[in-house]
């Protein structure tokens, strides 16, 4: 019972962090794509297609570290 308590003390703040990054990247994925929608320069759209190829592979970091605290854990 103490080991499961020392657990759930040492993921409860790691799953919250999660949960905010996750928060930040959605508001960043949202702005992005009506960016991404709208008529800017092609050198504009370059990088924005770089950001938001960089916010997708950082969602599925923190999808992939939040499966593997709650199959861990």
């Amino acid at each position: 019972m103490l080991v499961q308590s020392a657990t759930d003390e040492t993921v409860k703040p790691i799953l919250d962090g999660l949960q905010g990054i996750n928060r930040y990247l959605a508001m960043i994925n949202n702005r992005l794509e009506m960016l991404l929608l709208s008529d800017l320069p092609d050198y504009v759209m370059t990088d924005l297609v770089k950001v938001y190829q960089a916010e997708e592979e950082a969602s599925q970091i923190v999808r992939s570290l939040n499966i593997y605290c709650h199959k861990t854990f």
